[in-house]
Formats: C-alpha cells, structure tokens, sequence
C-alpha cells in the first residue's frame, strides 16, 4: 500500500489518500514501526498539499505518537523524539493560515531538532529550510529588512553547498 500511495501521490492524489485510508485501516492497532510513521508522515503531506490541512495535523500528530513510541534503534534520528520534517510541515500549515505564533514555534522547535541531528545533508538542508520560513513569515509580516537579512543568511549558507537548486531558490526570495 505504501507503495501505491507513493506512485500516485502527484498522479492521483485522491487515490493516493485512498490507499492512505485503506493503510491506516490496517495498521491502526499494529505495533508501531519506521514504516508507519513514514506513512502517516507521506499521508500527510499529500492532504496537505491538497488544502486538507485538519486531516493532515491529525496524520502529522500520528506520525509523531508513531515515532515517538519506536525504540531508539529504529528511529533516524535517535538523538531527538521529535521527527524534524513533521515538526516542520505542520509549521508550514499554520503558515499556510497565516497563524504566524504558532508557525514560529514550529519552525524553531525544528531548528532545535535539526541542530541535534549528526547528519550534516539533513542539518545544512533542514535549518535551511526552516530560517527561510521564518524570513516568508516576516515577509508576510512587511518586515522587510528583517526577511532580507534572514533570506541573505540562507544564502550565504547554501553558497558553500553545490547544489546550485539551492543557490537559486535563496536568490529568488
């Protein structure tokens, strides 16, 4: 099933949040495993990408009791109880609503956690992403001088990495 909510997750996404719906069905008093969390996470992000931001907070928030209930061993991250990338995503919802407290809380709860991370390519792109949330929301906010400064300080950062994608997106902002 995991699968198939992948393969359509762009193609199709009603089928794929069908076959979301079919797995949760199935896994929902099973033993709480790398691979379900995952696909509460995936489940997620494709309700919210499809404006379903309630449902998406509810598989976010299953994803988390799902990693937080794995022992150390099969966590990613085992150094954090918290999976960054959720943390993350359910900011960008409550951007997406404009509640900018409560997306800021998010997004430095998910630098803290990248910060505990050891895996450099997860830290470099994750607080990437996450300061440059913060300059949108202080973009949004008319706070320009203090986006550009933010927006200029992921820039300076992904200067050193060479993925020029990365290097491009920071100019456009």
């Amino acid at each position: 099933l995991r699968d198939s909510i992948i393969k359509y997750r762009y193609l199709n996404p009603s089928k794929a949040i069908d076959f979301g719906i079919e797995f949760t069905n199935k896994n929902y008093d099973v033993k709480p495993t790398k691979i379900i969390h995952q696909t509460y996470g995936l489940i997620g992000e494709i309700l919210q990408i499809n404006g379903l931001d309630d449902l998406a907070l509810e598989y976010f928030n299953q994803s988390i009791k799902q990693y937080q209930a794995l022992p150390d061993s099969e966590k990613k991250f085992p150094s954090i109880n918290f999976p960054p990338w959720i943390i993350l995503n359910i900011g960008n919802i409550y951007l997406q609503n404009r509640n900018f407290e409560e997306a800021y809380k998010k997004y430095y709860q998910a630098i803290d956690l990248f910060n505990r991370i050891e895996d450099k390519k997860v830290k470099f792109n994750g607080l990437n992403t996450s300061y440059s949330n913060i300059g949108l929301i202080e973009d949004l906010k008319g706070n320009l001088d203090k986006a550009d400064s933010i927006y200029f300080q992921v820039y300076q950062k992904r200067i050193s990495s060479p993925k020029h994608e990365d290097i491009l997106y920071s100019l456009v902002l």
